[in-house]
């Protein structure tokens, strides 16, 4: 029996084509991703074309004008001309390569960061290039020129210091004009300034300490640190002493002269510390102001009398200077009446002074010719003055050294012989009559002496003339006794 046939059912064509359809949709669906994928891990990660080449090749990446910040652009951020360094920045595509290329540059790579951002910096030759910055996403290429200027990168600094205001002037040049100047002063800053447009920046630094000190100035401009001057200076805080002096006059020394402002002074002579009036350490302060003077008593000193003066900042000494004072010697002075009437005074004082002859009203004595009464002083000195000349009571001696007063002294005079002063009322015989003046012109008229000439013992009349007629009876009476004795002998 012939096998039995299994009729099948028979499918429409129609439907076998649309199953056809269904199954390649699906494999390609599995086989692509792997596709890509693969395509991805074997591409070249070099900045070339071969790069790009690949990555359009793969699909890997989808259109620039799909992407955000697709904008080109480049650009110069800062230059650093004594390294020949210039960073670049600029736009781009997120995650696209930008080479920087140009004459005698390296060629340099970056990409674009996640904000659409990229920088790169390149090495340039030393006069400068034209730096061309090319997107390997759109194509596009931007030239930026850069210039390299080293005209400003060592500039010189000239130093001018005033110790005793604390400060030192600086004035730098060549600097770039407008550049900005960052000054330090021993490692801590100190201040700003800007270069002027004439390529000069000035700077003071205030404040400073005694002792040395080491400054720099650093300059900025086209974005980078380009120069720097360093500068070192010493502050002396060495005090100056530009008068001393001792008056006789006034009892006391007198110091002046300049130091640095805000210093504290000390003072010793010989004997130790130098202390004021009230016995307490002679001490003095400068302020804003550096000039300074004190005074303090004189006392017995003389001769040469040394003077140390130091400047303190926090009770520490920081410098001193030696000043000698000339104490000049005191004047002395007495009188003596000598036998022709007129009076000596003579004394002792500084040699090389000279004394003169007042009144107690600051008057000069003078002769009559009116040659002021005055000497020199040698080991002492010595004036004859007819008493006359001289005032009643006292006279003031001043002794004067190199022009300047330097003390004196007011000396008792000895007295006038006293005159005897008639009763107003009675009539001298042979003398003036009251009411009547009998000048001495009257008397030289008729050959007589001046009144002011004459003699006067200051005694009575009326005195001697009893004791000469005491005398004379006295001696009269001796010569009538001798006679009788002589008469005896002669009667035996």
């Amino acid at each position: 029996m012939p096998p039995r046939r299994t009729t099948r059912p028979r499918v429409p064509v129609a439907r076998l084509r649309r199953t056809a359809v269904t199954a390649l949709v699906v494999s390609a669906a599995v086989v692509a991703p792997a596709a890509v994928v693969e395509s991805a891990s074997a591409a070249p990660r070099s900045h070339g074309s071969a790069e790009v080449a690949a990555r359009a090749t793969a699909g890997a990446l989808p259109t620039a004008g799909a992407l955000p910040n697709a904008g080109f652009t480049a650009g110069v951020e800062s230059i650093n001309h004594g390294l020949q360094r210039v960073r670049m920045v600029g736009t781009g595509p997120v995650g696209g390569s930008v080479a920087i290329t140009g004459e005698g540059v390296e060629p340099t790579w970056t990409e674009a960061d996640a904000s659409g951002t990229w920088r790169a910096t390149v090495h340039v030759p030393r006069a400068g290039t034209v730096l061309v910055a090319t997107s390997q996403v759109t194509g596009q290429r931007i030239e930026v020129p850069v210039t390299i200027d080293n005209t400003n990168l060592q500039p010189v600094g000239k130093l001018d210091t005033d110790r005793f205001r604390r400060t030192t002037h600086v004035e730098i040049k060549p600097a770039k004009p407008g550049a900005r100047w960052e000054f330090t002063r021993d490692g801590e800053p100190a201040g700003r300034a800007t270069a002027g447009a004439d390529g000069v920046v000035a700077f003071d630094f205030t404040g400073l300490a005694a002792g040395s000190h080491l400054f720099t100035g650093a300059q900025y401009y086209d974005g980078e640190h380009n120069g720097s001057w360093f500068g070192e200076q010493t502050i002396d805080a060495t005090p100056e002493v530009t008068t001393a002096t001792a008056s006789r006059q006034t009892g006391t020394v007198l110091l002046s002269g300049r130091a640095p402002v805000d210093t504290t002074l000390a003072f010793r002579d010989q004997d130790g510390p130098v202390t004021d009036a009230d016995g307490r350490p002679l001490r003095v302060t400068t302020g804003d102001d550096p000039s300074w003077r004190v005074a303090f008593p004189l006392g017995d000193r003389a001769g040469t009398l040394p003077v140390t003066v130091t400047a303190l900042e926090d009770d520490r000494p920081v410098g001193s200077t030696t000043r000698e004072v000339t104490v000049v010697a005191p004047v002395t002075a007495e009188a003596a009446t000598s036998a022709d009437g007129s009076v000596r005074i003579a004394g002792t004082g500084q040699t090389g002074g000279t004394v003169a002859l007042l009144d107690d009203d600051g008057r000069t004595l003078t002769d009559p010719d009116g040659t002021p009464y005055s000497a020199r002083i040698g080991r002492a000195w010595e004036l004859v003055v007819p008493r006359s000349a001289l005032p009643a009571e006292a006279v003031v001696v001043q002794q004067r050294v190199d022009d300047v007063e330097q003390g004196s002294l007011r000396l008792v005079l000895p007295r006038v012989p006293g005159r005897p002063s008639p009763d107003p009322g009675a009539v001298v015989p042979g003398g003036p009559t009251p009411g009547k003046v009998h000048g001495a012109t009257e008397q030289l008229r008729h050959g007589g002496r001046p009144l002011d000439a004459l003699a006067w013992t200051g005694a009575e009349p009326g005195v001697p003339t009893a004791l000469a007629a005491a005398l004379l009876a006295l001696g009269t009476g001796g010569l009538v006794v001798a006679r009788a004795r002589r008469r005896r002998p002669g009667r035996r």
